[in-house]
């Protein structure tokens, strides 16, 4: 799905229904590639300890959650004391996909953002960690690759969906139309139009 569809808005909706008002899951985990385009490891380009670099990186949760709370008709809040206010519950947790190894996720709604940015084997060694009673949502965008040496069919995004959707715990969902504006769709298909022809 392109930019504008509401792809972070609708996981998160999703995540928070879930873990905090149906107590399906125990806790959200919100994973990104921190590291720079076409690399793994990440750490020392931002100020901070590990946690407040990782909040660099996660911004558009937090403008989400700010969206969230409009579009539900509650007070506003600020976007960053709600993801501090569900981590104190220990209801949120953000991960740097670069550290996954070795971990198993239990109980939880596990968001990965930004999926087109993984390639194959990043990829397979996200989906291998999640264990009973998970339900894991890959967010991204073919359109958006920023592996710089793989065509978007070759990306771990583009595997997990074509090589995923026989087996019948997975879907895929393709949304098309731009919330974001009018402006947005036009100018994405100009650039689309003049990259890409």
């Amino acid at each position: 799905s392109k930019q504008g569809c509401g792809k972070t808005l609708l996981a998160l909706a999703a995540a928070l229904e879930m873990v905090v008002e149906q107590n399906v899951y125990s806790k959200i985990i919100l994973g990104k590639n921190t590291a720079p385009i076409d690399k793994w490891n990440y750490q020392g380009f931002t100020t901070g300890d590990t946690e407040e670099k990782l909040i660099t990186h996660f911004n558009n949760y937090i403008s989400t959650l700010e969206n969230i709370q409009d579009i539900r008709g509650k007070s506003a809040r600020n976007g960053i004391d709600m993801l501090e206010a569900l981590k104190n519950r220990n209801k949120l947790e953000v991960l740097d996909i670069s550290s996954i190894l070795g971990t198993s996720f239990i109980n939880k709604f596990v968001i990965i953002d930004e999926a087109q940015s993984f390639d194959i084997h990043a990829m397979r060694s996200i989906i291998t960690r999640i264990g009973k009673n998970c339900k894991l949502v890959l967010v991204g965008d073919i359109g958006q690759q920023t592996l710089s040496r793989l065509d978007s069919d070759k990306s771990g995004f583009y595997a997990a969906i074509e090589w995923l959707k026989e087996i019948e715990e997975s879907a895929h969902i393709t949304l098309k139309k731009v919330h974001r504006g009018s402006f947005v769709e036009k100018a994405s298909k100009i650039f689309d139009d003049n990259i890409f022809s």
